[in-house]
């Protein structure tokens, strides 16, 4: 009985264990000081625009009452990168120009140049 007992506490141990705890880890690779690491961690939850420190949602709606460029995307990808720089965008290009819109504070919406002669309003969403 006490053989039985200690065999199968043996098995289940072993079955509970996983392989590989006590493995090494390979050396990381440390990047070079002149590139910049970007790292994919998922999809966003929403198309946006990220300018100035803020996200702001693409919205659907067209916008005529444009004022000053304020700057313009650098980066597009639909991938969500880990600490995303500014001027970046999940749906327009890089190139892509960046308009403050009259009478509406750049901390809550912006407008993005679609084409030639369309703007779309990019807003930034509530906070608490």
């Amino acid at each position: 009985m006490k053989k039985s007992i200690l065999l199968l506490s043996f098995i289940l141990l072993a079955a509970c264990s996983s392989p590989g705890q006590n493995a090494q880890q390979p050396p990381q690779p440390v990047p070079s000081a002149d590139i910049q690491t970007v790292q994919a961690l998922a999809s966003y939850p929403f198309p946006l625009v990220k300018w100035n420190d803020r996200v702001y949602a693409i919205t659907d709606t067209s916008v005529t009452e444009i004022d000053q460029e304020i700057g313009e995307i650098t980066l597009q990808s639909n991938e969500c990168i880990q600490g995303s720089p500014n001027n970046f965008s999940t749906t327009f290009k890089a190139g892509s120009k960046l308009y403050a819109i009259q009478g509406i504070p750049v901390e809550e919406a912006i407008a993005v140049r679609a084409s030639e002669h369309e703007y779309i309003k990019v807003i930034a969403p509530a906070t608490e």
